[in-house]
C-alpha cells in the first residue's frame, strides 16, 4: 500500500496504516505462519518488499519506512532462525517483467 503525499501532508493515520498494511501484514503473516514450518521441519516464508527499501523517493515517506522496516524484521528473523539452525534463503530480487 502506497501513499503520495509529503511528509508534511501526512497525518499519523496515513502514516500508520501504510506501516500496518506493508510492515505489520508481514509480521502477522510470520507469527501465523512460523510455527507450523517449524512444526513440519520444511516450508519457506516469502516476503515481499520494494526497492525503497534501500532507496527512498519523495513523497513516499510512509511507504519506505514501511519498507525499511520490513528488511529490519527479516535480518533480525534470519539471524534468529539461523541461530536455531533453520535453512534459510538468502533475499533475492524478482523482475516483473
Amino acid at each position: 500500500m502506497g501513499l503520495y503525499a509529503t511528509f508534511e501532508q501526512t497525518t499519523p493515520e496515513e502514516f500508520k496504516r501504510v506501516v500496518d498494511v506493508n510492515l505489520m501484514g508481514q509480521v502477522y503473516g510470520t507469527m501465523a505462519t512460523l510455527p507450523h514450518l517449524k512444526r513440519e521441519g520444511r516450508g519457506a516464508l516469502v516476503h515481499v518488499s520494494s526497492l525503497e527499501a534501500n532507496r527512498s523517493f519523495p513523497f513516499h515517506s510512509a511507504y519506505a519506512a514501511s519498507k525499511h522496516g520490513i528488511d529490519g524484521f527479516l535480518e533480525a528473523l534470519r539471524v534468529e532462525l539461523r541461530h536455531e539452525g533453520a535453512h534459510h534463503g538468502d533475499p533475492g530480487a524478482a523482475g516483473d517483467d
